[in-house]
């Protein structure tokens, strides 16, 4: 018999990611918390298709492809009403994310400004080497 030598590929180290993943903690709707953001940040977040997760979970989004200063801005929700986008997060109800590569004061600056918005409870920054979030949410597609 004449067998084929096995090829093995090796991923060279994964780049640092070039967006940004913001946790938020609100009770408020997903239009209402848009409509919010869209004021204090001045961009224009629209709704856009649902993320489909498994092929039955429908998770509300909504986008803006180009903003000045943060690139293609992103909320998705984290609960579906049939289960969780991250369920290891289960305490967080959005994620935003960024488009653009942010120095960490914009960063600060951007989580304080959300942090005003009466209707948001607390926000902050993921840190995405510690998470799973990136495999659930993907900004691009």
């Amino acid at each position: 018999m004449n067998y084929k030598k096995k090829k093995i590929f090796k991923l060279d180290d994964i780049e640092e990611e070039n967006f940004s993943v913001f946790a938020l903690v609100s009770q408020a709707k997903d239009y209402k918390l848009s409509w919010h953001l869209n004021k204090l940040l001045c961009i224009d977040l629209q709704k856009d298709k649902n993320y489909i997760c498994k092929g039955k979970t429908f998770f509300s989004r909504y986008k803006i492809s180009e903003s000045e200063k943060y690139g293609s801005l992103t909320l998705t929700s984290n609960n579906s009403g049939k289960g969780y986008l991250e369920a290891s997060q289960k305490n967080i109800n959005y994620f935003l994310t960024t488009g653009n590569i942010l120095e960490s004061n914009e960063k600060e600056e951007l989580v304080k400004k959300i942090n005003t918005i009466s209707e948001v409870l607390f926000a902050f920054e993921l840190d995405l080497k510690n998470t799973r979030v990136l495999n659930n949410i993907n900004h691009n597609d």
